[in-house]
């Protein structure tokens, strides 16, 4: 099953995490938190958890927020990918 079909599948509205790969830098928090903003407004609430990997080289960032539907989730899956350094989105 295509992964549209199993968005078109939640129950909306639903809490849902962005989950992305980032080479390790000092701004990327703020780069993030910026897009989101962009993208959602300043009236949206949302989660942010950073986990370092095991050289420090690396960044693994959930994003967990209320989603209205599979529209939003795809065009923020876009926007959060145009973050300059990140190597995996999920």
């Amino acid at each position: 099953m295509a992964l549209r079909d199993q968005l078109d599948q939640l129950d909306y509205p639903c809490v849902y995490p962005f989950k992305l790969v980032f080479e390790s830098r000092s701004t990327l928090e703020a780069e993030i938190e910026e897009q989101l903003r962009s993208e959602l407004g300043e009236g949206r609430e949302w989660e942010l958890g950073m986990r370092p990997s095991r050289t420090g080289k690396y960044i693994s960032l959930t994003v967990t927020l209320s989603v209205e539907g599979a529209d939003e989730i795809e065009q923020l899956h876009h926007a959060l990918a145009r973050v300059p350094g990140v190597m995996v989105t999920l």
